[in-house]
């Protein structure tokens, strides 16, 4: 088989995305989107990316905030809690984890 200079551009681009894909996604969500109309977005998946800028890990009980340019978003996390500073994406769910009156925490539930 002879790859030809079109074939081999091809290939190399579906590499690119599959590699970029896996570590990290080309696609991102701004927070600030997720936050201003969670309902659009409930039980959607979504990527997002940004530094850890909280961590809580106690008994079970584990979430971090993530923040980006556009907005700061909780997140529970599917195995283990990042360390303040990372930089980290999460792929997960949008969920309301609870509503009292004006009040409600929409949250990350990675996937």
């Amino acid at each position: 088989m002879q790859l030809t200079m079109k074939n081999l551009i091809f290939i190399s681009f579906i590499v690119l995305f599959v590699s970029c894909n896996e570590t990290q996604s080309i696609f991102t969500t701004d927070i600030k989107d997720i936050l201003s109309n969670p309902h659009k977005f409930k039980n959607k998946e979504v990527t997002i990316r940004g530094r850890v800028t909280d961590a809580f890990n106690f008994l079970g009980l584990k979430y971090f905030k993530l923040k980006d340019e556009t907005g700061e978003i909780y997140v529970i996390p599917k195995n283990i809690v990042p360390n303040i500073a990372d930089e980290v994406t999460i792929r997960g769910y949008v969920d309301q984890y609870f509503k009292i009156g004006d009040l409600q925490l929409t949250v990350i539930i990675e996937k």
